[in-house]
C-alpha cells in the first residue's frame, strides 16, 4: 500500500508525528516527548522500512531546524557574565555524569579495559538536556537569570 502512494504515505506519517506532539503540549507534556512517542509508534509497524525510506531526505533538514531552534533559545549573556561558573558547573555536571555511567558499566559488568571508553562517549551532556531545561525554566523549577547580590 505504502508503495503505490508515497507522497499521502509520507504526509499521514509527519502528520501522526504532529498530531501526537502536539496532543502532548495540550495535556503539559513536552512536544520532543510526543514526537519520540509517535517515533516509537511508527517505528514498530509493519511499514517501517517504507517510511524510512520516505523520510530519509527529511531527516538533515529537520535535525537542522532543531538544533537551530536550540541555538537561538541560549542566552548567551550568562555564559559572558560569568564564565568561570559555567565552566565549573558544565565540568562539575560531567564529572557527576561520569561518575554514575561508570558505576554503571562496572555494575553491567563491562570489561574493565571498556569503562573509561564507554564513561567518556556518555559522559557529556545531550541535546535533549537543553528541551528539557528550557521547559523546567518556563515552568518556574529553574530560574532563568542568577539571582543579583
Amino acid at each position: 500500500m505504502p508503495a503505490a502512494t508515497p507522497e499521502i504515505f509520507t504526509a499521514a506519517s509527519l502528520l501522526l508525528v504532529v498530531g501526537i506532539s502536539a496532543l502532548m503540549q495540550v495535556v503539559g507534556l513536552s512536544m520532543a516527548l510526543g514526537a519520540f512517542l509517535a517515533g516509537v509508534l511508527l517505528a514498530e509497524s509493519e511499514y517501517r522500512r517504507e517510511l524510512e525510506t520516505d523520510i530519509e531526505p527529511f531527516k538533515g533538514l529537520l535535525l537542522g531546524l532543531f538544533f537551530i531552534a536550540v541555538g537561538m533559545s541560549i542566552d548567551f549573556g550568562v555564559l559572558w557574565r560569568s564564565p568561570g561558573l559555567m565552566a565549573v558547573l558544565v565540568l562539575g555536571f560531567m564529572a557527576f555524569k561520569a561518575l554514575a555511567i561508570y558505576t554503571l558499566a562496572r555494575m553491567m559488568g563491562l570489561p574493565y579495559q571498556d569503562r573509561p571508553v564507554f564513561t567518556l562517549l556518555l559522559a557529556q551532556g545531550g541535546e535533549c538536556a537543553f528541551v528539557v531545561f528550557r521547559r523546567r525554566v518556563a515552568r518556574g523549577v529553574f530560574r532563568s537569570r542568577p539571582p543579583r547580590c
